[in-house]
């Protein structure tokens, strides 16, 4: 999985002309785009199934858990302070 991030990159060292990388750098960015938006879609779809009436609220946007004594948790397992 490593190498297919790191091999856009490669692409952009292997090209001979500014233009070249230019455009491969506006595919990366393309690309970048459509996979943030297609996570954000996630998210509010998942975020808006969770709530009551099917709407979402702010708690539900925010990343993580917050315990009783009001720390963070984030999804890998550690804790910080709110």
């Amino acid at each position: 999985m490593v190498s297919a991030a790191l091999y856009p990159f490669a692409l952009l060292v292997q090209c001979d002309t500014h233009g070249a990388r230019l455009e491969v750098f506006g595919e990366m960015l393309e690309e970048e785009e459509a996979r943030l938006r297609a996570k954000l879609a996630l998210q509010s779809l998942f975020s808006s199934a969770s709530a009551p009436g099917g709407e979402a609220t702010e708690e539900a946007e925010v990343e993580g858990t917050e315990d009783a004594d009001g720390k963070k948790s984030d999804d890998a397992g550690g804790s910080e302070s709110a």
